[in-house]
């Protein structure tokens, strides 16, 4: 069975996909505000709609197309000069989904044209992997790096800000003992000796 498409409806025109619905939205917006703004009376200034429109391809879809015709028979009806030289300009595609596709052209193009964007996007993947491996690395070795600083901090014979109390203590601790024992020694010559 035939797998049915979605349909997008834009202002009695049906679209296959939902790039070019959301343009010809966006065109049906942009013409309902140009109907509130313009005076179709005069010509000039629908001349000069009509032109700036033509030159910088503003409509692409078919609600865009109309609204041009529209204005084409309102300057033709006029007699505005050189209409006739000012054509309609119409895309064959003008919905995201051509944006993704190479132009039309023989199979080895095209080929071409997808094989060089399969082989950009496996660069960029390379890039995005050697970027996250050198990050990696670079994380292990800060954090033996952190590691290492704080043995040498815990084993080291300076005292440092982590274990200056304790080492201090110690020191004190250490000339303590060593002037007890020194004054047993003499305390002790002084007993042989007789001295007080």
């Amino acid at each position: 069975m035939a797998e049915e498409k979605q349909v997008y409806i834009v202002g009695g025109i049906a679209f296959h996909d939902m790039e070019s619905a959301k343009l010809a939205q966006n065109e049906l917006k942009r013409i309902e505000l140009l109907d509130e703004k313009m005076d179709y009376g005069d010509v000039e200034s629908v001349a000069a709609v009509y032109d700036k429109a033509c030159k910088n391809n503003i409509f692409k879809t078919p609600i865009g197309i109309s609204y041009m015709m529209r204005l084409q028979n309102c300057l033709v009806q006029n007699q505005y000069p050189g209409i006739s030289e000012m054509p309609i300009p119409v895309q064959t595609e003008y919905g995201g989904s051509a944006a993704g596709r190479p132009a039309e052209g023989s199979r080895e193009q095209n080929e071409s044209v997808w094989k060089a964007r399969l082989d950009r996007s496996r660069e960029e993947v390379r890039k995005c992997r050697d970027k996250i491996r050198i990050s990696v690395m670079v994380n292990i070795l800060l954090f033996f790096l952190v590691i290492a600083l704080f043995v040498i901090s815990q084993t080291g014979k300076n005292p440092t800000i982590l274990n200056y109390r304790s080492k201090v203590i110690d020191q004190y601790a250490q000339w303590q003992q060593e002037l007890e024992e020194r004054e047993q020694i003499v305390e002790q010559k002084e007993a042989q000796l007789g001295i007080k």
